[in-house]
């Protein structure tokens, strides 16, 4: 009779028919056999078939219990109930506890150097993540007040996170002197320094990032440092690609994943870490972060998942395909001109390589430049 507190087992090995005549003989009574294979089948026992079972010697067969049942069955339920109790009890209790601590502090306003510095002073009266939450924030103005140069320091709680919003002091009297850099690719086609030094001149080509005056009268040893001052006129371009390939192979999912490795998380802290073995020949992982609760407990949960993959081959057709193209790539280099110049050429270049074409876009616009 098939009872849910039957053992499930698996059989593997050759001439099954004699394992199932050795267990008969010792009385094992045998409930729901199927096979599966030539060499392998599952089958159910009860409690005292399966004490008999147990004690059966099968040198030249693979077992495997896929479910308990009988006692085992029971006691695994009574520990899940009481598992639950326990694990309430403790969540309410760790609830109390972690609602007065301190998981996260961000201080706002200033660089990373700076902030390790404020996180420092902090710790010397007793301020950190993992603590119990100050509730003295004038003490901590007054503190960093104190110890930095800052015009303005407010501390708040939200939530379980320490928030500290500072303005530094600035220095009006300090002029900011900086090189004039090019903020697109082009070509100049002529430049005119009122102030600074510069070795470019009519025709020369240069990409974005790259200095067109510096902020100095020479490369000389006695140079001074000057802000500088110039007019260009010059021609930039904006430029997209597009390579286009007759075969494409690619790696497309099946369907089919595995979750390599699931973190259950408080904060930053890992409480269960399930990891499995990566079965898949080909596969993408990505992973997956999920936020359970975010309230008085800060709990989530990180996945790690492969998703199995194979290789297929895509033929494309370059004509059908063309047009759909090039207007990608229009739009692509439209959208750099975020300013909007006045374009004074656009065309589109098509060229033979390997296997496919290549697509280049591009728009040219002359700009008169003035830096003061």
């Amino acid at each position: 009779m098939k009872s849910n507190l039957n053992y499930l087992i698996k059989c593997t090995g050759v001439n099954l028919n004699k394992f199932i005549e050795i267990c008969r003989k010792e009385c094992v009574e045998f409930v729901n056999i199927k096979r599966l294979k030539f060499n392998e089948i599952i089958f159910e026992l009860n409690e005292s078939s399966f004490k008999i079972f147990s004690k059966i010697s099968f040198d030249n067969y693979q077992i495997e219990i896929l479910k308990f049942g009988g006692v085992n069955k029971l006691k695994k339920f009574a520990l899940w109930r009481l598992g639950l109790v326990v694990g309430l009890a403790l969540s309410i209790a760790f609830l109390f506890i972690t609602n007065n601590m301190i998981f996260n502090i961000k201080i706002l306003g200033v660089d990373e150097n700076v902030s390790g510095s404020v996180l420092n002073t902090l710790k010397d009266i007793g301020v950190d993540k993992y603590l119990r939450k100050p509730t003295n924030m004038t003490q901590i103005e007054d503190k960093l007040s104190e110890t930095y140069n800052f015009s303005l320091v407010s501390a708040i709680i939200k939530g379980n996170a320490l928030i500290i919003n500072i303005k530094e002091e600035i220095d009006n009297n300090q002029e900011n002197v900086c090189d004039i850099v090019a903020e697109h690719n082009m070509i100049i086609n002529d430049i005119e320094v009122y102030s600074g030094y510069t070795n470019l001149k009519s025709g020369d080509v240069v990409y974005a990032g790259d200095v067109l005056v510096y902020a100095r009268t020479s490369f000389d040893v006695e140079s001074r440092e000057i802000k500088p001052s110039a007019k260009i006129n010059c021609s930039i371009f904006f430029v997209d690609k597009f390579n286009f390939y007759f075969n494409e192979k690619r790696y497309v999912r099946t369907g089919k994943k595995i979750i390599l490795n699931e973190k259950f998380m408080i904060g930053d802290k890992t409480i269960i870490d399930n990891q499995k073995d990566n079965t898949f020949e080909y596969c993408e992982v990505e992973e997956i972060n999920k936020k359970i609760s975010n309230y008085f407990i800060p709990l989530s949960v990180v996945q790690e998942v492969a998703y199995e993959t194979k290789e297929e081959t895509f033929s494309h057709n370059f004509e059908s395909e063309k047009n759909d193209i090039i207007n990608s790539l229009k739009s692509s280099v439209h959208s750099m001109n975020t300013k909007g110049y006045e374009i004074e050429e656009e065309n589109v270049i098509i060229t033979d390589v390997a296997g496919g074409k290549l697509v280049t876009y591009f728009i040219k616009c002359n700009l008169q430049l003035r830096y003061n």
